[in-house]
């Protein structure tokens, strides 16, 4: 499994400046946004991303060979729904989710679908 994320490269501030800035201005603010871009790639890499792509909105998608969990979005309603029942019970939202795949895949498998 792989995990990814994206990073902003350069501060905000100094991408509307490069994007704002005339010819003269430019080149200096552009060696100013690659010091700042190898910098944080460089931080990057010490916590154990490594650069995939750099995109032209000033970010760059980081990916790191490890594993990583399954996440998934509820729709509100059952999300607090599930908070509910949890809370009443005393279980972690992940263990009653993880029990309820685990049943649900056992019942895949008794009825031989795959």
């Amino acid at each position: 499994m792989m995990g990814s994320r994206f990073q902003r490269l350069i501060s905000e501030k100094l991408a509307s400046q490069l994007a704002a800035s005339t010819a003269d201005s430019a080149k200096e603010l552009a060696k100013l946004a690659e010091e700042e871009t190898a910098w944080t790639i460089a931080r990057m890499r010490q916590q154990g991303w490594r650069l995939k792509a750099r995109l032209e909105t000033g970010e760059g998608v980081f990916v790191q060979d490890k594993p990583v969990g399954l996440h998934i979005q509820l729709a509100a309603p059952l999300y607090r729904r599930l908070g509910r029942s949890c809370n009443a019970r005393g279980w972690t939202k992940r263990a009653a989710v993880s029990a309820a795949l685990e049943r649900y895949l056992d019942t895949l498998e008794e009825r031989g679908t795959k």
